[in-house]
C-alpha cells in the first residue's frame, strides 16, 4: 500500500513479480493495490493489463479495483472518458456496489455533468456517495 501512495511503481512491480515467481498467486487486494499504484500516474494501460490478469486468474473485479481503474482514466493525459464510461457501465451491469471513491474517480474522468448524467440524477444516490 505504501508503494501506491508514494507512487513507487518500480518497487511495486518488483514485489508483484517476486510474488509470482515464488508461486504466490495475487488476490483481489494485491491487484487493487497494484492498480492504485499505476492509477495515480495515469497509466491506464497497465491497469487494464492488471484487469485482464485478474480475470484470467478467475477473480472478480471489486469496488477497490474499479475505483483505481476509473482514477487511472481520470489521471491520464489525455483523459480517457470513453474508457471510464465503459468500465463504469460494465461494473454496474456486473453488480459491483458503487461507493464514494468510485463516484469521485468517475467524476474526475468524466467531469461532473457527464458523471451525473451517466450515474443518474445525483439526488438518487445515497448522501455517502456524493
Amino acid at each position: 500500500q505504501w508503494c501506491a501512495k508514494a507512487g513507487d511503481i518500480d518497487i511495486a512491480k518488483k514485489v508483484f513479480q517476486h510474488m509470482q515467481s515464488s508461486g504466490v498467486q495475487p488476490n483481489n487486494f494485491v491487484y487493487s493495490l497494484m492498480a492504485q499504484t499505476f492509477a495515480y500516474s495515469g497509466d491506464w494501460v497497465e491497469v487494464e493489463k492488471l484487469a485482464s490478469m485478474l480475470t484470467k486468474q478467475g477473480l472478480a473485479m471489486n469496488a477497490h479495483f474499479l475505483a483505481a481503474q476509473l482514477l487511472s482514466y481520470g489521471c491520464a493525459r489525455p483523459r480517457q472518458p470513453l474508457r471510464a464510461e465503459a468500465a463504469f457501465v460494465d461494473a454496474r451491469a456486473k453488480g459491483i456496489p458503487m461507493n464514494k471513491y468510485i463516484m469521485r474517480a468517475l467524476r474526475r474522468a468524466l467531469g461532473a455533468a457527464q458523471c451525473a448524467k451517466l450515474a443518474g440524477a445525483e439526488d438518487t444516490w445515497p448522501h455517502s456517495l456524493r
